[in-house]
């Protein structure tokens, strides 16, 4: 780009700019393979296995991926649609249609790092969690989402269901069933028989009600109450998963 030369000799690596040698590294293995992409991000392919980026083609810094370790690498393409081709010796050709990854965890601000379940809608993405309750990212940026403090630490989350291409969210929990509607959380805790839900997963019947699979059987909710109890009316009381 700045119309120095990158070449690569054995384990060395060597930036050359009129006739003067900028930069240097040496490898503890010998390069067999090495190309710039689009944008400029360096790829070099180490003997016996992996391929690694390294941004701006500064091949003294950490590289910021490394692919396919378990696999000797031979070339790299970045076609028209920018995704990444990879060939290798023994093992075809990897396909990789964005290299981007982005991680969040419980230092970069969610909840917890323990998540047990994730779901999409227009509000954004949905992460419930093994102790604790739901977060969700919405633009880059992590709200959280919170419920009675005591309750939140013996909360685990096992599905989050609902319409993709809505606003609403339902929150199958080990205790109760809670709804997610524009950033209000509402919990439905009792049956007209007992007390507890103990939800797996929900769905959304043809007649507009749901049907909530749970540790007793299955119930029928119209959306605020419970209108049938398949273990109250001796029809079964198995778990459903």
């Amino acid at each position: 780009p700045d119309s120095s030369l990158i070449v690569s000799i054995n384990q060395f690596i060597v930036r050359i700019k009129d006739g003067k040698v900028l930069e240097r590294r040496q490898y503890d293995r010998s390069i067999i393979w090495m190309s710039l992409d689009k944008v400029n991000n360096l790829w070099i392919a180490p003997m016996d296995g992996g391929i690694q980026c390294y941004p701006n083609y500064n091949f003294n810094c950490t590289p910021v991926l490394e692919l396919l370790s378990d696999y000797q690498i031979t070339s790299l393409l970045q076609d028209r649609e920018d995704a990444y081709w990879f060939t290798s010796l023994n093992d075809g050709v990897f396909y990789c249609p964005d290299i981007n990854l982005t991680t969040s965890t419980k230092a970069n601000g969610l909840a917890d790092d323990r998540v047990n379940s994730i779901f999409v809608n227009r509000n954004g993405i949905l992460l419930g969690y093994e102790m604790g309750f739901v977060d969700i990212i919405q633009n880059r940026k992590i709200v959280n989402y919170r419920i009675d403090k005591d309750i939140t630490k013996v909360t685990n989350v096992f599905s989050i269901v609902g319409d993709s291409t809505g606003h609403d969210a339902w929150v199958c929990s080990n205790l109760y069933l809670y709804k997610i509607s524009n950033g209000k959380v509402t919990r439905f805790d009792k049956t007209p028989t007992y007390y507890g839900i103990f939800p797996r997963m929900i769905t959304k019947s043809r007649t507009g009600n749901y049907w909530v699979g749970t540790v007793k059987g299955l119930k029928l909710f119209d959306g605020k109450t419970f209108t049938y109890e398949s273990n109250v009316s001796e029809d079964f009381s198995a778990i459903i998963y």
